[in-house]
Order: C-alpha cells, then structure tokens, then sequence
C-alpha cells in the first residue's frame, strides 16, 4: 500500500533542508572566527608573559653578569669600552622591532582549518 505525502510535508522538508544547508556556511564561518580570536587571545596572554619575564630579568642582572653580557655580544672587557652608544641602541631597536613584527606576524596569521591537513 502506497500513500503519498501531502505536498504541504514535502515543502516543509524540502525548506528546512535548504535552510540547515544554507545556514551552514555562516555557522562554521562563526566557529571558525570564534576559534581564531580565542586562539589570538592565547597568543596575547602568551606575549604578556614573556614580556614580564624578560623585563623582570633586566632589572634582577648582577653586574658581573652584565659585564660578561656585554663582552660576549661586544668584544669589550667593559661597558665604558663601547663607543658607540647609539649605533648599539639603534642595533637594540631593530631587533625589538624584528621581534614585534614576528609576533604580529604570528598573531595576524589564521589557523590552517578544513584543509584535512
């Protein structure tokens, strides 16, 4: 015994279909977006970290210790030997801004997703 559906049921199934198949694409969108500012949230709490930590280690050094630091980077046996105050500070700025652009660059990049690898 064969009944039919009433076209009635048959348009309410085939529109809610079409509507989960169209609303798909904004939902992993949405997912997606979610999991890429939690992931820059990590990230930012990541940087805050290392920050406090270099700069808690800058102001801890012993002198010897920076003494030692500066003739291994430097050559000189002592700090009062480098001459050239601003061509070191200058050498300082562009690493910090070397590493800045590293962690922007990590910060900017999205996550590999729905590529199976």
């Amino acid at each position: 015994m064969s009944e039919k559906l009433e076209s009635a049921v048959i348009d309410s199934v085939v529109n809610a279909n079409f509507k989960n198949i169209a609303e798909g694409a904004a939902f992993y969108s949405g997912l997606a977006m979610g999991d890429a500012i939690s992931g820059q949230r990590r990230f930012n709490e990541i940087g805050n970290l290392a920050t406090g930590n270099l700069l808690k280690n800058f102001t801890k050094i012993e002198i010897s210790e920076a003494n030692a630091l500066v003739k291994a980077n430097t050559g000189f046996d002592r700090p009062s030997q480098m001459h050239d105050i601003a061509g070191t500070l200058a050498s300082l700025g562009a690493t910090l801004g070397a590493i800045q652009m590293n962690v922007k660059t990590a910060q900017t990049t999205p996550p590999q997703t729905g590529t199976g690898g």
